[in-house]
């Protein structure tokens, strides 16, 4: 019997995909940021470090936290740390310093009794099929928000086209962006080769050919997030999932990509 799976973990899948990552930016270190969500709560950053950060969130306790932080444009920012106030979370900014204005995806992995309710009974419930969730919020850097905080809009401007990106010189994935709601990853080359799925997503036009692209994985439940940049042809963001299937330890994983399009060309 043949016992290898077909859907690999966050770690299995790790090695290789900070290949094309951008380096670390030093932009903030030593700085102190604050995020203030609409209908949300207020983050604070302390960069203490190059890596290292305290976060304060309202009225909960800080923590300590290792962090991402890379610029794909002048004064754009792409934030990731792994948080937890008893559940197991991500927070991921994306950050337009100029404007002084963010959008932040707070994400939550799911409880291994969570991930392992059926897709029949999902559907029945009308559950989403995945268990991994990722919720967003337009937010205003220190300064409180208002009524006229500019905000990233969602966006569709994906919607149908087919792109490839090569993660590293062994793996190689294509997307085919179906809906405003979901899209198809399909492995070209690496240790998913010939795997394909349908997954839950979201999209936030941050710039001109500059796309946030968000998606929740259902089988093993993992958090993608990735800024995808059109016109350098690039992308940079984080994986986030279990390092196994027993939903214990995370695994947050750093990534890059150079993207080729397939079809029909890109115009946003």
């Amino acid at each position: 019997m043949d016992t290898k799976r077909d859907f690999v973990t966050v770690s299995e899948l790790a090695s290789g995909f900070d290949e094309y990552a951008l380096p670390q930016s030093e932009d903030f270190k030593g700085k102190t940021m604050t995020l203030n969500l609409e209908n949300g709560p207020s983050f604070q950053f302390q960069f203490i470090s190059e890596r290292a950060l305290i976060l304060a969130e309202d009225d909960l306790t800080p923590i300590a936290a290792m962090y991402t932080l890379v610029a794909p444009r002048d004064g754009v920012y792409y934030l990731n740390c792994v948080v937890s106030y008893g559940d197991t979370r991500v927070v991921t900014a994306v950050i337009d310093a100029d404007r002084q204005i963010a959008t932040v995806s707070i994400g939550n992995l799911p409880t291994r009794e969570e991930a392992m309710v059926p897709q029949l009974t999902r559907g029945e419930k009308n559950m989403p099929l995945t268990s991994a969730r990722a919720v967003f919020f337009p937010a205003a850097m220190d300064r409180p928000f208002s009524p006229d905080t500019p905000r990233h809009e969602k966006t569709s401007e994906l919607v149908g086209h087919r792109i490839r990106f090569t993660y590293s010189a062994n793996d190689e994935y294509e997307h085919i962006y179906l809906t405003d709601k979901s899209f198809v990853w399909h492995c070209l080359r690496g240790i998913e080769a010939g795997l394909a799925d349908t997954e839950l997503c979201h999209y936030y036009k941050i710039a001109d050919k500059l796309i946030w692209f968000t998606w929740c994985e259902r089988v093993v439940p993992t958090i993608g997030s990735v800024l995808e940049d059109f016109s350098a042809m690039r992308s940079y963001g984080s994986l986030f999932g279990y390092e196994d299937y027993s939903c214990g330890r995370v695994k947050n994983v750093l990534a890059g990509s150079y993207a080729s399009v397939y079809s029909p060309e890109i115009d946003t």
